[in-house]
């Protein structure tokens, strides 16, 4: 469940990063995707990045 919620705001972010570097009027929809893509893939990725860090400091 967790994997499709990071995939569908992976595929929204993009959307809204096209939206809004080819509009005029709603520059900040790229930034809005941006952030959101920033957000999914920090959630994805964060977990092991820590759990691992935290092995490496211990010697593990």
């Amino acid at each position: 469940m967790k994997d499709i919620i990071i995939i569908l705001g992976v595929i929204i972010g993009v959307v809204l990063f096209i939206v809004g570097k080819k509009s005029q009027t709603y520059k900040y929809l790229k930034i809005i995707g941006v952030i959101i893509i920033v957000v999914c893939l920090g959630i994805e990725i964060s977990p092991d990045f820590i759990r691992g860090f935290m092995n490496g400091l211990q010697g593990k």
